[in-house]
């Protein structure tokens, strides 16, 4: 299983793009540069851990991730996991990965903002 390392990820509120211009950005529009010095934003950076997490729990229950995405609505953010296996996703199983995951997010507690966690089929 792997475990996420936030070691080796820079965060930067500014960031050169091609040309040498420099694009500077208010402190809550972060970027980060990870170990494949790919450049994101804070809400693929999100999305990106959560895959981490999710993508081996997926395999172990026989389920596949289809999405993740960290969206606003309104003033709310959400964290959304969309999941499928064959013969459909049921509740039950919604729950069950919600849980797990949830119980992970508080360990890892990388996301800033107050966030609600949804978990569903596509």
């Amino acid at each position: 299983m792997k475990t996420l390392d936030f070691t080796d990820i820079w965060c930067y509120t500014s960031i050169q793009l091609h040309k040498g211009i420099d694009r500077r950005v208010d402190g809550s529009s972060l970027f980060f540069v990870d170990k494949e010095d790919q450049i994101l934003t804070k809400r693929e950076m999100y999305e990106k851990n959560t895959e981490e997490i999710l993508l081996p729990m997926m395999e172990e229950l026989g389920f596949e991730l289809v999405d993740v995405e960290y969206v606003k609505e309104g003033s709310t953010w959400y964290l959304r996991a969309y999941i499928d296996k064959p013969g459909g996703i049921n509740i039950d199983d919604c729950e069950t990965v919600s849980r797990r995951l949830s119980d992970i997010l508080d360990e890892k507690d990388y996301i800033d903002e107050a966030y609600i966690l949804e978990v569903s089929s596509p």
